[in-house]
């Protein structure tokens, strides 16, 4: 459970354990990656770019409802160049 206050009432989000750990991570400065890195390892998930694109959207979501300090910054696509020769 995650709350935050709105018109000076508190609001209250329930999340998962995984999501509460996810919220915990964030109060550092750890990236989207090194949270999931240490998410897999403290679970029986396996690493992988979708479950990198699950936590971002995650993260993104509930700042989007206001659980997060703002700002706050979630760079869910990662951009490549690609050159063709």
């Amino acid at each position: 459970m995650i709350q935050r206050r709105q018109y000076g009432q508190p609001v209250t989000f329930m999340v998962n354990l995984l999501g509460a750990r996810i919220v915990e991570l964030l109060r550092g400065n750890l990236t989207i990656e090194e949270i999931s890195d240490l998410m897999s390892r403290q679970t029986e998930i396996r690493r992988s770019e979708v479950f990198d694109a699950k936590v971002a959207c995650f993260v993104a979501e509930i700042g989007k409802l206001g659980f997060l300090e703002k700002p706050f910054y979630v760079k869910i696509i990662e951009e490549y160049k690609v050159s063709y020769a």
